[in-house]
């Protein structure tokens, strides 16, 4: 097989690398569905169990909704975009998975992880022109809207089970945790 000598089109390496933040974020989402769900069990507050086990689905949902949106390129298929945007995402989402406190899982995921996940689906949503892809700009607009009803049900269930100082600290500190492994790599960026 030879590659072809002439540069791609500008358009083509927007595509291409369009395609790839929004692999990041279908592995960022399919990763949270894994970290969420794996929690259920030994999560003893019935809140939390609910919100845990329901915001598992909906990252399932969300993973789904992005890579049907993933463009089919005969160089490069949908599930070859699919991988973490670096290594500081991937020991960010294993240190949270490690986590063990229901006040430090909630801590994480929504002051942190969330949090950077809806940046990152805005950053996203503001760069599909709608004009030429309706149908990735209205998915993310699903997307967005069904992480931000998460993020306010999970900030209620880490009221919840934060019932005094130390509680408090060790969701705050397992927050700053998880955003340190996300800075580390320089950045932060999920996609």
């Amino acid at each position: 097989m030879t590659s072809d000598p002439r540069p791609a089109a500008p358009g083509h390496v927007d595509l291409v690398d369009g395609a790839r933040r929004l692999g990041h974020l279908v592995w960022f989402e399919r990763r949270m569905f894994e970290v969420l769900g794996g929690w259920v069990p030994s999560t003893a507050e019935p809140e939390a169990k609910l919100a845990l086990g329901a915001h598992s689905r909906h990252a399932g949902w969300r993973a789904g909704q992005l890579f049907d949106r993933l463009p089919e390129l005969r160089e490069l298929p949908a599930e070859e975009l699919v991988a973490p945007a670096g290594p500081q995402v991937v020991a960010a989402l294993d240190r949270a998975a490690d986590l063990t406190g229901t006040a430090e899982r909630l801590g994480a995921v929504y002051r942190a992880l969330a949090l950077r996940q809806l940046s990152a689906l805005r950053a996203e949503l503001a760069r599909v022109p709608e004009v030429s892809a309706p149908t990735t700009a209205r998915s993310l607009a699903m997307v967005l809207d069904d992480l931000g009803r998460d993020v306010a049900a999970g900030e209620a269930a880490l009221e919840a089970v934060v019932v005094d100082g130390p509680a408090l600290d060790r969701a705050t500190g397992a927050a700053a945790a998880v955003e340190a492994e996300l800075l580390a790599g320089g950045g932060g960026r999920l996609a």
